[in-house]
């Protein structure tokens, strides 16, 4: 897999983890039908379903004797915009495209007669060379040190006008916003995520949560921002621990207690795993840790830093 396919299939997770709201003019409701009025006009769909932004279908084969499904995925970054992708058990039917050209015929018809004007959230994403994985996202763009001489004191710079308000930026997933405002001319962004998302938490992964722009975090679609203002964009991002303890203070614990102090801690995957390996119980006692592993580490000190959600397994000795 080259690095274009990667960076593709990473995109792909970000917006298929993106909760759709359903809110640009076609509630669940009325996507819902939509997508059964037309399941009804091919007799070989069993089966229609909604899911995250998603139409799922079941054919029954030609012969009746079997069934496949195919997915057409509308959910474009957390909205219906008519944009869609289609996973098929049969690449060979032309069924599923069918499918996608009506449904997809619907939903523009529909916001056509609200009058509804949406991005592609998708197309703005897919254009972004700076969103290749879960680094932090900052742009500046490059100059040298006569460049900016030039633009600082010499040449006249011509404001942007900002295609979009705070409030319509609020709320949005943080790889579309700052891919809508890098295709605006914004030429200094940053992102800093707050770390609050937990199990508990009421907001998404990425949620963007605040716009500033300059000393302004109140703004209107066509107001106007120097090209070098500084953008900063607040998003939730996950929660992360950090460890009061190294690994050694777990030493001679009972395996349950330690998972009990872990898991108070706020982490939420935990596992314990026997090791049959103990002959006499001299040396280890039945039950004991013997070992830790945290994601892919196995050592760790007072001050690490771990996400809420790794995955964290206590070893313990056990007779055969």
């Amino acid at each position: 897999m080259d690095a274009k396919d990667r960076r593709n299939k990473f995109l792909e997770k970000k917006r298929r983890d993106t909760p759709c709201f359903y809110m640009d003019g076609i509630s669940y409701q009325k996507f819902e039908e939509m997508a059964l009025q037309v399941s009804r006009q091919f007799p070989r769909i069993v089966r229609c379903r909604i899911r995250r932004g998603a139409v799922l279908c079941t054919v029954s084969s030609a012969s009746g004797n079997s069934r496949w499904g195919f997915a057409v995925d509308y959910n474009d970054w957390g909205h219906i915009t008519g944009v869609s992708r289609i996973r098929s058990g049969n690449p060979d039917s032309l069924l599923p495209a069918s499918f996608e050209e009506q449904m997809t015929g619907c939903i523009r018809q529909a916001l056509w007669r609200q009058n509804i004007s949406l991005p592609n959230f998708s197309a703005a994403v897919a254009g972004n060379p700076d969103l290749t994985g879960d680094s932090r996202l900052c742009y500046s763009k490059e100059r040298s040190l006569l460049q900016r001489f030039f633009r600082r004191y010499l040449i006249h710079r011509r404001p942007l006008k900002i295609a979009y308000s705070d409030r319509e930026l609020t709320g949005e997933h943080l790889y579309p916003v700052f891919s809508f405002l890098r295709q605006n001319g914004f030429e200094q962004i940053r992102s800093v995520p707050l770390q609050d998302i937990d199990g508990n938490s009421s907001c998404y992964l990425y949620e963007v949560e605040n716009v500033r722009i300059g000393s302004y975090s109140r703004f209107d679609a066509g107001d106007t921002f120097p090209p070098d203002a500084p953008v900063l964009i607040t998003y939730h991002g996950k929660r992360k621990i950090s460890m009061p303890f190294s690994r050694r203070y777990f030493d001679g614990w009972d395996y349950a207690e330690v998972a009990e102090v872990l898991r108070e801690l706020g982490f939420l995957h935990l596992k314990a795993i026997p090791r049959h390996d103990l002959i006499l119980g001299v040396f280890s006692a039945e039950g004991t840790v013997c070992d830790i592993s945290i994601g892919d580490r196995t050592a760790f000190h007072r001050g690490d830093q771990f996400y809420y959600d790794v995955e964290i397994t206590v070893y313990y000795p056990a007779f055969p």
